[in-house]
């Protein structure tokens, strides 16, 4: 019963403290002030564990979990594999809208003159930045995330439910945790069909998929610190493929299936590896 109460007080708290704050954001129409309040969202799944246990008159739990530890190897799938993931999300993507792709009328194309880049330098330039120093940048933001969604309520609810039902209500308090942003169109604009509830789902198999190996790397290490790395990786190629996208086709109707990674086309990807490293989970 002890361990239900922290669930829920978590639930609220999380959700609570998160969409006053976007909701303020919202309400004063101020785009800067809803992408500082983002930035500072993440921060508060990690507030509301802390809080969760203060009521609960507890010390804080993850005091081990937060030190760096892991084999190299997990650092590197954390690093690397959501850029393989992203460029395989593309390629499915442009597959399936191929007059979508451009390279000299997208964001790659729009350099300033004189500047020398083309537009595959620029894509070459984005990628190269998500695979070295970003997901170290990002990380040190999506750890407040990691330590409320991987430390403490996909922990909490295996321990009452098992491997699938964590994996699954884990995704859906995530993905509903951004509602306020999707109903703004924050993920996925709004000219999608079934604005906003197609986008709501969309954000559970994304959520769904990437949570999957974010937990089996904190399962694995021990440590927070390599989904938080993951989180970040992903953040920083999350919006890859838009940056060869022809600008007549940006936040559209197909927005909704990519060419982003939280796409539910380009992220097929990722969630049939997921579901395969889910099967293995749950034999082992």
């Amino acid at each position: 019963m002890l361990k239900d109460r922290k669930i829920t007080t978590y639930i609220l708290l999380s959700y609570g403290i998160t969409w006053l704050l976007w909701g303020i954001s919202i309400a004063l129409k101020n785009p800067v002030l809803l992408i500082s309040s983002t930035t500072l969202a993440m921060w508060i799944p990690a507030l509301s564990v802390l809080l969760t246990f203060m009521i609960n008159k507890e010390p804080f739990p993850l005091r081990e979990e937060l030190k760096f530890r892991g084999k190299p190897v997990y650092w590197l799938i954390a690093w690397l594999l959501p850029a393989v993931f992203a460029i395989a999300g593309m390629l499915v993507y442009y597959l399936v809208f191929r007059d979508e792709f451009s390279l000299q009328n997208s964001i790659a194309a729009q350099v300033p003159e004189g500047s020398g880049l083309s537009p595959m330098m620029v894509v070459l330039i984005q990628l190269g930045q998500a695979v070295t120093f970003a997901p170290a940048v990002n990380a040190l933001l999506a750890i407040g995330e990691e330590i409320g969604w991987r430390g403490f309520l996909y922990p909490a609810l295996k321990e009452r439910g098992g491997v699938l039902k964590a994996h699954l209500l884990t995704a859906l308090f995530w993905a509903v945790w951004h509602t306020p942003l999707n109903m703004t169109g924050y993920n996925y604009g709004t000219a999608y069909p079934g604005f906003p509830f197609t986008g709501v789902l969309a954000m559970f198999v994304f959520c769904f998929s990437i949570g999957i190996f974010l937990s089996y790397l904190y399962e694995k290490t021990g440590s927070i610190w390599l989904p938080a790395v993951m989180h970040g990786a992903i953040n920083a190629v999350g919006a890859l493929g838009t940056v060869v996208q022809s600008t007549a086709y940006v936040n559209g109707v197909h927005t909704i299936f990519g060419p982003s990674l939280n796409g539910m086309l380009a992220g097929l990807p990722m969630l049939i590896c997921a579901l395969l490293l889910l099967r293995k989970e749950m034999k082992a």
